[in-house]
């Protein structure tokens, strides 16, 4: 990490108490996130309750249209607030109880016909709590930090929820060798879950917020002020660039959705090593990467980015060699290192290419431009698994090498897009809303 003298930024002050109070929350979410988001738990869950390939592959879409369309509303209700701690609780608070609710019904009737569908509901209702949740829980990350020790900050918050990942990970590798994928066994790890994920959020009531840390706007958000602001982000040519090259971290999360059916199914590895111990892999990827290129504060954004892109293309490689568990594992590591870099880079660069005090309309309306992405690639992946399934290892490789296509392509726009201003020509960014720049 670097160190620079002394800053008159007060927020230097509460840096040690603010990484401790949002680590302590991501600690104790990144125990449950491998049952619930890019998670190998969850599609092998799925494959046992009946769920075809396309539904298995629609998962990550459902998670991502929720995010995006519920986004928009994270700005409608906050983007006004220059105070977001309340804010940030309540929308991780809610977010959680639809995980409390399929918990309770599967406790109650266990599996049945309906299963899938209720899955799909409540995981629906979930992901649109989430997309309420991210936009003003990232603008609440960025402004909390000085610019200097923003990264570093979120670094540490990043190994605490990688940690706890890791852990929880193991956790069910336990359950699934011990339970398989009994009903109450899932009713319970669902249920569990949620409830950690409610009263953990009152952790964020230890971060300490000032009045000086930015504004919000001064008046709250209306269907005009949200046309303007879409307007504005549009024009951003390096913005744009930026959003195009996020499609490494769909493709990612697509090999993640299928890589462990693939072990398991042509090439002999044992579910319970698959649905644990490759998240832990890759976990203990995104938690060496995130001390590397966080903490360490290697490299500078844009080359971050680059370097994310180069070890997905590496996963993706030795997944079309693969022969052997020690591959998987390979791969594993290398996808956490990517997701690591890519998760930890996310919010920053959003917030210097905004030019903004308050980003809260870039973090809300950024799954909106990226849902061709976030759903389309997802869907088509599930769809053609589903078609040429009879194909076995050949319809996975081909899918994968697809996948590794369009990481090369993410590459080109993050290597062509400018980190060093908001703008093209310009550092500076206007607000269409007020009219100041």
């Amino acid at each position: 990490m670097r160190h620079a003298d002394e800053t008159a930024d007060p927020r230097e002050g509460h840096f040690a108490v603010n990484a401790f109070g949002i680590s302590a929350v991501e600690f104790f979410w990144g125990l449950g996130l491998p049952v619930v988001v890019e998670s190998t738990f969850l599609q092998l869950f799925l494959e046992h309750i009946g769920a075809s390939p396309r539904v298995i592959g629609l998962v990550p879409g459902v998670f991502a249209a929720g995010i995006a369309l519920f986004s928009m509303t994270s700005s409608y209700l906050t983007t006004h607030l220059a105070m977001k701690r309340r804010a940030v609780v309540l929308a991780h608070m809610a977010a959680s109880t639809p995980l409390i609710g399929f918990g309770a019904v599967l406790l109650a009737g266990g599996y049945g016909v309906n299963t899938v569908t209720l899955f799909l509901g409540f995981y629906l209702l979930y992901a649109m709590g989430i997309g309420v949740t991210l936009p003003v829980w990232q603008s609440f990350l960025v402004k909390i930090f000085s610019e200097r020790m923003t990264v570093p900050g979120l670094s540490v918050m990043m190994v605490f929820q990688i940690a706890g990942r890791l852990l929880g990970s193991l956790v069910i590798l336990k359950i699934v060798r011990a339970f398989a994928f009994s009903a109450v066994s899932a009713g319970a790890s669902f249920l569990g879950i949620g409830l950690m994920f409610f009263a953990s959020s009152l952790l964020f009531l230890l971060v300490r917020e000032r009045d000086g840390e930015g504004r919000g706007d001064a008046a709250s958000h209306n269907l005009r002020t949200l046309i303007a602001a879409f307007r504005d982000i549009v024009t951003q040519r390096n913005f744009i660039l930026f959003m195009l090259s996020t499609l490494e971290s769909y493709a990612c999360i697509s090999v993640i959705s299928f890589y462990a059916n693939y072990a398991v199914n042509c090439h002999d590895v044992d579910r319970g090593i698959a649905a644990g111990l490759f998240v832990a892999c890759i976990y203990a990827g995104a938690i060496t990467a995130t001390l590397a290129f966080g903490w360490f504060d290697l490299l500078a954004l844009k080359a971050k980015f680059i370097v994310s892109k180069l070890f997905a293309v590496a996963a993706v490689v030795l997944l079309l060699a693969a022969q052997g568990l020690p591959h998987f594992l390979a791969a594993s590591l290398l996808l956490g290192c990517s997701r690591g870099i890519s998760l930890l880079g996310f919010s920053p660069a959003v917030k210097r290419l905004s030019g903004r005090s308050d980003a809260t309309d870039y973090f809300s309306l950024s799954p909106v431009l990226a849902l061709p992405f976030s759903i389309g690639i997802p869907l088509l992946c599930g769809g053609f698994m589903e078609r040429y399934a009879g194909n076995g290892g050949a319809a996975y490789r081909a899918m994968f090498a697809g996948l590794g296509l369009l990481v090369l392509l993410s590459l080109v726009f993050v290597s062509l897009a400018d980190f060093g201003s908001s703008r093209q020509g310009s550092g500076e960014c206007d607000d269409p809303r007020s009219g100041q720049k």
